[in-house]
């Protein structure tokens, strides 16, 4: 029988995301970036805003709007490839 976690196993273990699901993050991000760029607040930017370590929201949208472009890239290559799934993995 399947071994099931939820949430994010963080040590030495495979954790797999449908391209469905990645969609689903990689559009609260992109959420997340129009709104820290037009001012307003969602629920992820107020706890942004509320990190005294965060200087400036410039420096985390250009890192948004990169990760976007990589993680579309990476499915795209992976569709390509006959792939369904991304898998990241902890330290």
């Amino acid at each position: 029988m399947p071994y099931y976690l939820s949430g994010f196993e963080w040590y030495l273990t495979y954790n797999f995301y449908t391209f469905e699901a990645i969609e689903r993050i990689i559009s609260d991000i992109e959420d997340t970036a129009k709104a820290l760029t037009e001012g307003r607040d969602n629920e992820f930017t107020l706890t942004i805003k509320e990190n005294p370590c965060i200087a400036e929201a410039e420096a985390i949208i250009d890192f948004y709007e990169r990760f976007i472009y990589r993680m579309r890239y990476m499915m795209r290559v992976g569709k390509e490839n006959g792939y369904d799934l991304i898998s990241f993995m902890g330290p």
